[in-house]
């Protein structure tokens, strides 16, 4: 899978840093500080976001379309169940398991 991290929180997140520095030079007179801060970290989400991106659409040959709606839609396995109904079934597995390890009963 593409992993926990959605297309669309770090789009989000990368949006919300641009309007922090719109709003840095606007308000705070482009303080240079928080500037550099919102610079770094709008640099970052953008990694994020075009990592993501790029592992999806070229490692796991998915659309962008797919990527983005993942967040809403789940996806179904040839058995008929779906992978967050594996995922939840699996969670109860790894709790079976540390009750276990730590007898907890």
């Amino acid at each position: 899978s593409s992993g926990d991290y959605s297309p669309v929180t770090a789009s989000v997140a990368a949006v919300c840093c641009m309007v922090r520095l719109f709003t840095t030079t606007q308000l705070a007179g482009g303080d240079e500080l928080l500037m550099t801060y919102y610079g770094v970290t709008l640099l970052m989400n953008l990694s994020v976001l075009s990592q993501t991106l790029y592992y999806g659409t070229q490692r796991e040959g998915k659309s962008l379309s797919s990527l983005f709606l993942a967040d809403i839609m789940s996806e179904e396995d040839g058995d008929g169940t779906r992978n967050s109904q594996k995922s939840m079934s699996n969670d109860g597995k790894v709790v079976d398991k540390v009750k276990e390890a730590f007898r907890i009963t």
